[in-house]
């Protein structure tokens, strides 16, 4: 990149306040007092080498800081001008109808709604020009596009929007303008990326950026079209499926509030599609009785880092019912590994939904006289019992054929086999024998699940289940 694309990046962070909030941080940053001339693409004079220096600086912080890549934010920043310039003067003189009009059209974009008619209000044309740059850009330009219509970041390239007057104010203005979009979707109370977005605006010692907020408004766009339709989400379900994250974990683990001799520890067991976590915490020494809370576990590897998911038993209780999950039903959380192979220490950071019932930063992996006394336990006679009963459910993974046609999962407690036809729900054409397919069972109640596709049938009444198009078998067909 030559000097002069250099200054006019420099410049551009500095108009549009993207790392800092005030000119003032900015040049405190990169140590220049610029007298007279406050523009940053003076700095370094006719030094090209200060001038690149400081600019790739910038950009290695940038990425530190917020894991975001600043070369990539300011050529999506250029695009977006390069969009919006012929339009500018309708833009800024209807900036309020702009910013209610390219909600609906965001809203048509990820919803497939009808957009109302804006002939009577003389906005047609504009509305056909926003909906095709919606359209035809990603998350990360839509997002740009949106604070621009917001008002949040400076309309045209020689804008200067001078210091942020509130930056959290800012947030809760994008926070706002996503409630109502995404509260529609299929799966969530509310989204992660809105819990991330609502965390940011709560705590104080976050460093709140706009750059930062480009970033949470295109990780909210993402989900919203992940989450819009339960078939979006499958397709995400099958790529995150490729991306799941298997290590040596089983054994006995302990966290920061264990202490020597006490019952406080965890035990996390391999199964077929993810992690059983058994938190053990009380105990019953006349009885010889060990209680236990049990979460499924799972990490997905994402670019350059690890995704952890901790599900409380009650969300598939929840999910069975027809209800949205919450905070009180997962929570997300990054994980580093001492060693990727066989850790011996996982700590987990706070990502999305802060899941009170899961408060562990740290699990540190037993010591080999530790784990063995800990198994002596159990050896000794000691038995263990599930302190969420209520919401404890049995999940067999029973599937035993698939043809083009029909998937037959196999019912070993009433001895009979169930065929589901491909056609009756989408992607079932799609699954495999790797799949998490079986039978789960909730107290009296017994559902077919097709766990990747979020797909049940409940067939605890055989009238019910003929209806819903199973058929029931005594045997497989030859």
């Amino acid at each position: 990149m030559d000097t002069d694309s250099i200054r006019q990046r420099l410049q551009t962070i500095q108009n549009a306040r993207l790392l800092f909030n005030t000119d003032e941080e900015l040049m405190r940053h990169v140590r220049w007092t610029p007298g007279h001339h406050n523009q940053l693409k003076r700095i370094g004079g006719r030094n090209e080498f200060i001038v690149q220096a400081v600019y790739h600086e910038l950009v290695y912080d940038c990425g530190e800081r917020t894991g975001l890549d600043l070369d990539a934010c300011l050529d999506n920043y250029y695009e977006a001008m390069q969009k919006i310039e012929e339009h500018l003067p309708t833009l800024r003189k209807h900036r309020k109808n702009v910013s209610a009009l390219a909600e609906k059209l965001l809203e048509q974009m990820i919803f497939d709604t009808e957009l109302p008619e804006y002939t009577a209000t003389g906005y047609r044309q504009m509305g056909q020009w926003l909906g095709s740059v919606l359209y035809d850009t990603q998350a990360e330009m839509a997002a740009l596009l949106l604070r621009m219509f917001l008002g949040i970041l400076p309309l045209g390239m020689g804008s200067k929007g001078g210091d942020v007057e509130s930056i959290e104010e800012e947030y809760k203005t994008v926070y706002r303008f996503f409630q109502q979009l995404a509260a529609r979707n299929v799966l969530y109370e509310q989204i992660p990326a809105m819990s991330r977005l609502q965390q940011a605006i709560g705590n104080k010692k976050t460093e709140k950026t706009r750059i930062r907020l480009i970033g949470l408004a295109g990780e909210i766009i993402q989900s919203l079209v992940i989450f819009a339709t339960k078939d979006n989400f499958v397709l995400q379900a099958r790529a995150d499926q490729a991306n799941s994250l298997f290590t040596d974990l089983n054994g006995y683990w302990i966290d920061d509030d264990h202490h020597e001799g006490d019952y406080d520890f965890w035990e996390i067991v391999e199964m077929r599609n993810a992690y059983q976590l058994k938190h053990y915490h009380g105990f019953n020494a006349e009885k010889k009785v060990l209680e236990y809370a049990a979460y499924n576990l799972t990490f997905r590897q994402r670019e350059q880092w690890v995704l952890a998911s901790v599900q409380h038993p009650r969300s598939v209780r929840k999910w069975l019912a027809g209800k949205k999950l919450s905070e009180e039903d997962i929570t997300y959380r990054t994980v580093l590994f001492d060693n990727p192979d066989r850790p011996t220490l996982i700590v987990f950071s706070p990502y999305a939904f802060t899941g009170s019932w899961f408060p562990v930063k740290s699990l540190r992996r037993m010591s080999a006289e530790q784990a063995e006394n800990t198994k002596g336990l159990f050896d000794k006679g000691w038995s263990d019992v599930d302190s969420l009963d209520k919401y404890a459910y049995q999940f067999v993974t029973s599937i035993e054929a698939i043809t083009h046609d029909a998937i037959y999962v196999k019912d070993e407690e009433r001895d009979r086999y169930y065929k589901v036809p491909t056609q009756l729900y989408e992607g079932l054409e799609d699954c495999t024998l790797n799949d998490a397919i079986g039978i789960i069972c909730l107290g009296s109640q017994r559902y077919l699940a097709f766990d990747e596709l979020l797909f049940y049938i409940d067939i605890t009444d055989d009238c019910q289940a003929l209806e819903k198009g199973v058929s029931i078998m005594d045997r497989l067909p030859l």
